[in-house]
């Protein structure tokens, strides 16, 4: 049956092999297809378009995403069980959770609102802290540059040149 659904809602689609996700809702009559930037490649990929098929009256919506920074959360649920990279996402989520995202399907914060939470955090692009330099460490106040400075150090730059 379920077949059935992708079979006849791909007749009205195009090309399933466009979307990363589908997504079947049998109540309705609807199959959604969803396409995401770099979907195998990303942990938290972009969502980018969404159509929905509504079986019933064979009618087609397509809304853009791209503006929206709306990510895919614990990717891992939507992977197969021998997929190559399944522990590694598994391993991404956990990171998720402890920054405080629900676990509440695959839905969470957008894109921005990830970047302030790992600011917030500091954590880098990949949820783990960030390592701080040993000159972050020594001097963690940035000193103003002053003029003075800039003409010794231009002056060295003389030097060695010679």
């Amino acid at each position: 049956m379920l077949r059935a659904y992708v079979g006849c809602a791909t007749a009205l689609f195009g090309d399933v092999q466009q979307a990363d996700v589908v997504k079947l809702h049998k109540a309705s009559g609807k199959v959604t297809f969803l396409a995401y930037d770099d979907f195998e490649g990303k942990p938290l990929p972009e969502l980018r378009f969404r159509t929905k098929v509504n079986l019933r009256t064979r009618w087609v919506q397509v809304f853009d995403h791209s503006a929206e920074g709306q990510l895919l959360y614990f990717k891992e649920r939507l992977l197969a069980a021998d997929h190559p990279r399944l522990a590694e996402m598994q391993a991404f989520s956990t990171r998720v959770r402890r920054l405080g995202i629900p676990d509440l399907g695959t839905s969470g914060p957008s894109l921005a609102e990830l970047a302030r939470l790992r600011e917030r955090h500091g954590v880098n692009e990949n949820l783990s802290k960030r390592r701080l330099s040993l000159q972050v460490l020594l001097n963690p106040e940035p000193k103003p540059v002053q003029s003075a400075d800039l003409a010794m150090a231009a002056d060295e730059r003389q030097n060695h040149c010679r």
